[in-house]
């Protein structure tokens, strides 16, 4: 069976979760999310993680002073989980300021689909490339499967194709205020990926 990573996503606006979490999703990942800092700690305190991404500007608590406190909890329990900042800053002093902080790496924002895939590759083991086998409904796709027969890969392939495509479109338009193309697309994801089976991409679409 294919093996399932679990990221902690700490990022106060929903939209970007969502972005985010489309792309995790299609490499093997299960998501789960905190709105502040506070979450977050809180979260790494609770269970354990493959990944942690980790917003630099949240609000109660930042992801610097987040990452400092998961850091010293880490310590005492003898582990480091890789931990990359998201931040829009991207000077060589910003990225110096996360590696001091603590940090291993970071994605600038807005974060691509390509360089999710390169941090995963990384910094996941043998990365994530297929898609997690508990996010796609079986029922559904062994229904679809019995009804296509020989052509159920000519069915399957053309969402493969345009699922990467839409979530780019979805980032670029929330990254450029265009609330309308953004409902568009999250909708488009929601159908294609409910008729497939594909029900963690859908259910993230739906949110």
């Amino acid at each position: 069976p294919v093996r399932q990573f679990r990221v902690l996503v700490a990022e106060d606006n929903r939209t970007n979760q969502m972005v985010a979490g489309g792309m995790l999703a299609m490499h093997s990942c299960v998501c789960e999310f905190a709105a502040n800092g506070r979450e977050a700690v809180q979260a790494a305190q609770r269970g354990h993680f493959d990944l942690i991404l980790m917003d630099c500007s949240m609000p109660e608590m930042d992801g610097y002073e987040a990452t400092a406190h998961i850091r010293i909890l880490e310590e005492a329990l003898g582990r480091r989980t890789p931990l990359l900042a998201m931040t829009a800053n991207t000077q060589r002093g910003d990225a110096e300021k996360c590696l001091a902080a603590g940090m291993d790496d970071y994605l600038a924002k807005p974060i691509t689909l390509v360089e999710v895939r390169q941090k995963l590759d990384k910094w996941l083991p043998r990365g994530g490339a297929e898609a997690p086998s508990t996010a796609v409904d079986a029922a559904v796709f062994d229904k679809l499967r019995d009804l296509l027969g020989a052509a159920l890969p000519q069915a399957v392939t053309p969402f493969l194709e345009d699922a990467p495509a839409y979530l780019e479109q979805l980032e670029q338009a929330v990254h450029g205020g265009d609330a309308a193309t953004a409902r568009a697309r999250a909708h488009a994801l929601k159908g294609a990926s409910s008729n497939l089976g594909a029900n963690g991409l859908a259910q993230l679409a739906a949110q």
